[in-house]
């Protein structure tokens, strides 16, 4: 009960946090006006672009199975899928939760240990990280009045910045953070032995252990270039998905590939910080960039953001309980078969 009640009130937290970016992100907009423009939307290019979201879930179901089958687990091609499905809906309850749940989801239906799993997992995120700074740097080097202007000073300069005057204020506070740093480090290497005697702490060296050996897969992976293959089609994906959306306003219409690539950089910053399903960050994000660089007005770039955010959200929702619904129902024709099975058996003796 008290784990129920801890977990609503981290749900609430995040929900009044995105909320609270939803409102700075369209304080001072006419919401008829922000109507008006979504009413007037192509919507063949966001079903489009929809389609195409669903095709990434495809890819990243068939990414992910390439990784865990060098541990030794065969999981079912649709099993995987749903658990990647169900992964995007937990997110827009808990930020990152999704990775944990896929793991678990996989684990009910196929038995592959979630340690393990873990690692896998980390693993496309480290490679979708990679991918991003470099789609970062392309970006940046393309443009680097415009998008690298933006970046340095609307992005990097504030947060350096602020960090910097924090640890500048007193010499004490920057040697502090130092020493406790590596002070922890070393205290946790000397009594690693002597840790490893409480049950807890035993538990977090076999996760790790566990989620080492899923770290391990990609050098075990015989069909690595697939991975890679795989890796490029989803960003691809996601590259075409962000300029249908952009094709689809007219006031973002008019809009390059690059600079399409700009916006699908932007939408993956605001989705990097921790809100449930990008809810207010995704939509600053964007409206900042729109009416930084592009001179749009904060009414078009809101209604861009809403484009581009509120019906990915409303498929994940939508493939996120179909899947729930499938392994329900197949989890129950696997206990009727094994209730008729035992039936039999018994019947036979």
């Amino acid at each position: 009960m008290k784990k129920k009640i801890i977990n609503i009130l981290k749900y609430l937290i995040f929900f009044a946090l995105g909320v609270l970016l939803l409102y700075f992100a369209f304080s001072g907009i006419d919401l008829a006006v922000v109507w008006e423009g979504l009413i007037s939307a192509n919507f063949w290019l966001i079903s489009a672009s929809l389609f195409l979201a669903f095709l990434g879930y495809i890819s990243r179901a068939i990414r992910w199975k390439l990784l865990i089958e060098p541990l030794g687990y065969k999981p079912s091609n649709e099993n995987v899928y749903h658990a990647v499905s169900i992964a995007y809906f937990a997110n827009i309850a808990f930020p990152r939760m999704g990775e944990v749940t896929r793991c678990a989801t996989l684990n009910r239906t196929d038995k592959v240990p979630i340690d393990s799993l873990l690692g896998t997992v980390i693993i496309e995120r480290a490679t979708d990280a990679i991918i991003l700074l470099v789609m970062i740097v392309v970006v940046v080097l393309s443009k680097i009045d415009t998008f690298g202007a933006f970046f340095m000073d609307k992005l990097m300069k504030p947060v350096w910045t602020r960090a910097s005057d924090f640890l500048s204020s007193s010499p004490f506070i920057s040697i502090l953070f130092t020493l406790l740093f590596f002070g922890g480090l070393f205290a946790l290497y000397k009594t690693r032995h002597s840790l490893a005697r409480f049950v807890v702490i035993r538990k977090i060296f076999d996760i790790i252990k566990g989620i080492s050996k899923g770290l391990t897969t990609v050098f075990k992976m015989k069909r690595s270039r697939e991975f890679i293959l795989h890796t490029v089609i989803i960003w691809v994906i996601y590259w075409a998905m962000t300029y249908l959306v952009c094709l689809s306003f007219e006031a973002t219409s008019h809009f390059s590939p690059i600079e399409g690539l700009f916006m699908l950089v932007i939408g993956g910053i605001g989705m990097i910080i921790p809100m449930p399903g990008g809810i207010g960050s995704f939509h600053l994000v964007n409206i900042l960039a729109l009416t930084s660089i592009f001179n749009l007005s904060q009414a078009d770039a809101a209604i861009y953001a809403t484009l581009s955010h509120e019906p990915q959200t409303l498929m994940i929702i939508l493939m996120g309980t179909v899947s729930l619904v499938m392994l329900s129902i197949s989890k129950r024709k696997i206990k009727n078969q094994k209730d008729i099975q035992a039936k039999t058996e018994k019947n036979e003796q």
